[in-house]
């Protein structure tokens, strides 16, 4: 979900969820929240912040996630960024 109440300001939302079900050995449900604000501070330069939360209904455990970021308009329809995550989410399924 995407919203931009003023020329400079977006907000942004996301949610997803996955269950699984494993036949003989139970069930897990897990939810992602994040949201993202970016402010254009020029026609070529944003900063942003993001912040999210992971929740495994099945543990009732959390993890949460949050950084800033800035951006910079290298030319037409090309932007570059580069954020930092303070804290961050950890899946043990995509390990290879």
């Amino acid at each position: 979900l995407n919203y931009q109440p003023s020329r400079p300001l977006t907000l942004m939302g996301e949610y997803a969820a996955r269950y699984i079900d494993v036949r003989n050995l139970g069930h897990s449900f897990t939810e992602l929240i994040r949201g993202r604000i970016l402010y254009d501070v020029t026609d070529r330069v944003d900063f942003g912040f993001h912040a999210g939360v992971m929740r495994q209904h099945t543990t009732d455990t959390y993890t949460l996630a949050w950084g800033p970021e800035v951006g910079y308009n290298l030319f037409k329809n090309f932007w570059i960024s580069a954020g930092y995550n303070f804290n961050g989410f950890y899946n043990n399924d995509s390990d290879d």
